[in-house]
């Protein structure tokens, strides 16, 4: 329902959330908020956290951490040529968002750091 989702107390959680993002001044601090926002609401990070059997005992669980949400579909739209003009708007579309919630941020320092994240992981593999 979108008057719940744009509702004013909705606001203000994705505020006090952004205030909190802000306030953090050192890397755990930020690593322990991010494992907080991922096992509480679910939100969609770059990077995930889950619990699940060992690789090497499954008698044992262990914490996997995984590449999460991107803003783009996949690898591909991060790198290959004919997908630039998807990067440039989506480059706006951060910008856009970001003023739509106050927020300061450079959408060029964003992207790259997706980019990053996106770097190793495989290309889509597709099946005839």
């Amino acid at each position: 329902d979108l008057k719940f989702r744009y509702s004013p107390k909705n606001l203000i959680r994705v505020q006090n959330l952004i205030q909190k993002i802000n306030s953090t001044t050192k890397t755990n601090q930020l690593f322990e908020l991010m494992v907080q926002l991922d096992i509480t609401i679910g939100l969609n990070l770059p990077i995930c956290f889950n619990i699940q059997s060992s690789f090497t005992d499954a008698n044992f669980c262990i914490v996997h951490l995984e590449t999460g949400g991107l803003g783009l579909p996949d690898r591909d739209y991060y790198f290959l040529d004919s997908k630039k003009s998807i990067r440039e708007n989506y480059k706006q579309f951060i910008s856009n968002y970001a003023q739509a919630f106050g927020i300061k941020l450079d959408p060029k320092e964003i992207f790259n750091l997706e980019k990053k994240i996106a770097f190793p992981i495989s290309a889509p593999v597709f099946f005839i």
